[in-house]
């Protein structure tokens, strides 16, 4: 018994000396995602609340609540955070590594020490040192060795707090309930009331769990799915170390003896071995893209199979001699696949493309700290950074974080998933934008989009290969102004319902960039992306913009109001005139659906109202006749130079007609809108003067004196009075003549 108790010390002291120095190996490793976590952790030590930004909701697709909760206690002793995750790490293994030999310790100490320190050397572990990870995997394995050593309360207590940390727990649950079921355990309320009461103490008094598959994807991201996953966990394996091939060798007769299993101490192979099975089964179920540390579960399962194996094997060899050389075969095939592994994650870290790097989860870079440090030296501290790099850069810069992938804001979130990238910086239009220089080409590039590339300006450049480059904002752009349209119906029931604008329609400034937001609301499913046209053209069919992009409506969600934002060039000198303002949607730009939402005007100059004008003053109510100028000669006929100013805004488009008159006799006329419709009386403004010009055919006319009228039309064809009673004013006398030669 005694030599038993010494070997046991002794192995644990052994496993304890490995863990620490593996620990020390990695103390300088930190992790970018992680550090999502440690600012979380700062912001409630310093009493701003459980979030990452102060008084927004709290990040829970991207960190664990209970982890964060743990971080922000231990910054009373210590302010370097970082440190404390990565000792938070270090100490978790270590319980595991402890839990899981005691759990296995009943089969034999020499299989206890083999799967407990294959535990303890898996790479995977370490390459997620400062995650919740290690926590998580020490809290499961409490929970399995106290269930195994018939202590439910205790095992109770642990799984509840692996519920808190990671839901995905409930996978270790259930077969712990479905064992418990099989060899006939007493079934116990207090365990299940008090593992239920700690759950729902901590969903009130924490602002939740991270999901299984909630938030969007991390940049972290390892494989499509969970199958993906796993060939890309062993493929990254058996890179950092060929000698990990002496693991299937020993698994597979694991796996086999697993069956066979019948004693009650021998249970561990089974709970453990279940636990993962039904983990990946649960992550295959939920179709999610995976992460390395999803797999973390594996590694005391792999560790079980490989020792249960190595036990069978060993123990089928009757020979001594044959027996200690095959168990030192093993041991130097183990150690050298972990020495390796280790040594190459430390000593060599990931550059290029090596196969293991994906394994490893992105790790500080000196870019992201360089531009933290910048933003926290030169901006304010309520200035809104609009970034991606929420791990190291956010930690250091100490700002308000704005994330273009929706991981902090619910509304980014659901942009980010409808395909609509450039959504956050029309929306918010921070002050600051810090993205690597490939995102940024598409957003502030001064040909694929001039509005954002006149606005922002670059301040400061940090790295070489695709560096993070930060943009500061370099004016207050122009609010946006909204037109209610009243549904603007669409095929395949898309309407539009308002439409906003951060240049005036009336009048149209020429020459400028300008951004319009369009609000939409889908009541059917769209098969293939549309491109959404926004054409201003005049009466006259003059263009003064046209601007296009496409829009994949195929992920939007159904009766819901959606923007989406749009540059709109418009040309240098607008003609005058009225121009309508119409949106086209289909999925062939050549052939488009298009309806008029809006119209807008470009004035006439006042340089027009210079030169000799005949006065005289005609009120018809709406329209005051200010002024004339008459030509005529045999070539061109008459022409008539008419200035018209507005009383207020007229009530309809009216027209003009211009009469000459021979004894009271009409002899000739034209009547028509102003500039032939371009730009009706409908449009006016109080105060706003318009000239135009008639002219009438008068070569069929004989040779006399002929009297010139003017006067307004209702739509529908009667004249307008004066407020002196007339329908027509008197604007001069022309005089015709045979023409010479005659």
């Amino acid at each position: 018994m005694i030599a038993r108790r010494h070997v046991e010390i002794l192995s644990l002291l052994a496993l304890v000396l490995i863990v620490v120095g593996l620990g020390f190996l990695f103390s300088g490793q930190h992790l970018d995602q992680s550090f999502i976590s440690y600012r979380c952790a700062r912001n409630l030590a310093s009493g701003q609340g459980f979030a990452y930004n102060p008084g927004e909701p709290v990040l829970t697709g991207s960190i664990s609540p209970l982890y964060v909760f743990l971080l922000s206690l231990f910054t009373r002793f210590t302010p370097d955070i970082p440190l404390t995750g990565n000792l938070i790490g270090v100490v978790s293994i270590g319980i595991g590594v402890v839990a899981l030999y005691f759990a296995v310790l009943p089969t034999g100490k020499w299989t206890a020490l083999l799967v407990s320190a294959l535990f303890a050397v898996f790479p995977l572990l370490w390459l997620t040192l400062g995650l919740e990870i290690a926590l998580w995997m020490a809290l499961a394995l409490l929970a399995t060795m106290a269930y195994l050593f018939d202590w439910p309360v205790v095992a109770a207590v642990f799984l509840a707090l692996a519920t808190l940390i990671r839901p995905e727990i409930g996978a270790l649950a259930a077969i712990l309930i479905a064992d418990a079921i099989a060899t006939g355990r007493r079934f116990e309320i207090l365990p299940i009331g008090l593992y239920t009461g700690i759950v729902i103490l901590g969903l009130l008094m924490l602002p939740g769990l991270p999901g299984v598959g909630s938030g969007p994807i991390l940049t972290d991201v390892f494989a499509p799915n969970v199958w993906a996953g796993l060939a890309a966990v062993g493929k990254a394996s058996f890179t950092l170390s060929p000698l990990w091939i002496v693991l299937p060798i020993l698994a597979i007769p694991g796996l086999v003896r697993l069956p066979v299993l019948r004693r009650r101490e021998d249970r561990w192979p089974l709970v453990l071995a279940g636990w993962a099975a039904l983990h990946l089964i649960t992550l295959a179920l939920f179709r999610t893209a995976v992460y390395s540390w999803h797999f973390a579960p594996l590694i005391p399962a792999l560790a079980t199979l490989v020792g249960l194996g190595a036990n069978w094997l060993v123990g089928l060899i009757k020979e001594k001699g044959i027996r200690a050389v095959v168990i030192g075969v093993y041991a130097l095939l183990l150690v050298g696949a972990a020495t390796d592994s280790l040594l190459r994650l430390t000593l060599a870290p990931p550059t290029g493309d090596i196969p293991w790097q994906a394994m490893q989860p992105t790790l500080v870079d000196e870019e992201s700290a360089q531009a933290g440090f910048w933003l926290l030296e030169n901006t304010s501290p309520d200035t809104i950074i609009a970034t991606s790099e929420l791990g190291t850069l956010g930690y250091i810069s100490e700002r308000p974080i704005l994330d273009p992938e929706g991981r902090l804001q619910p509304d980014l979130a659901e942009a980010y998933r409808r395909g609509d990238t450039r959504w956050w910086i029309n929306a918010y239009i921070p002050e600051v934008i810090v993205l690597h220089e490939s995102q940024a080409a598409d957003l502030v590039d001064a040909q694929s989009n001039p509005w954002l590339a006149g606005l922002y300006a670059e301040q400061a450049c940090f790295g070489e290969t695709d560096p993070l480059v930060i943009y500061t904002r370099t004016a207050s752009p122009p609010p946006l102004t909204e037109h209610l349209l009243g549904m603007v119906g669409y095929p395949n029931g898309l309407i539009l319902n308002t439409i906003a604008v951060d240049y005036p329609l009336s009048p149209l400034e020429g020459g400028r960039t300008g951004r319009m937001r369009l609000e939409w609301l889908l009541n059917e499913s769209f098969d293939e992306p549309q491109y959404v046209s926004i054409a201003i053209r005049g009466r006259n069919e003059a263009l003064a913009a046209l601007n296009g992009q496409w829009v994949d409506f195929q992920n939007w969600p159904q009766r819901r109001l959606i923007t989406t934002f749009h540059t709109i060039d418009l040309v240098p000198e607008p003609m005058p005139g009225v121009y309508d303002l119409s949106i086209g949607i289909g999925p062939d730009p050549e052939a488009l659906t298009w309806q008029v939402i809006g119209q807008g005007k470009v004035p006439f100059p006042e340089s027009v109202f210079v030169g000799a004008m005949s006065g005289v003053r005609a009120d018809f109510g709406d329209l005051t006749l200010m002024g004339y100028r008459l030509s005529s000669t045999p070539e061109e006929g008459l022409q008539v130079l008419l200035m018209w100013e507005a009383n207020r805004p007229p009530q309809a488009d009216y027209r003009i007609y211009v009469q000459v008159r021979s004894a009271g006799l009409v002899a000739a006329q034209t009547a028509a809108e102003p500039h032939d419709g371009a730009y009706p009386t409908s449009i006016w403004e109080t105060g706003e003067k318009v000239t135009d010009t008639y002219q009438l055919d008068t070569a069929a006319l004989e040779p006399a004196s002929y009297e010139v009228y003017v006067g307004l039309l209702d739509p529908d064809g009667t004249p307008l009075l004066t407020t002196g009673g007339q329908d027509a004013v008197f604007v001069g006398t022309i005089t015709l003549t045979e023409p010479t030669g005659q």
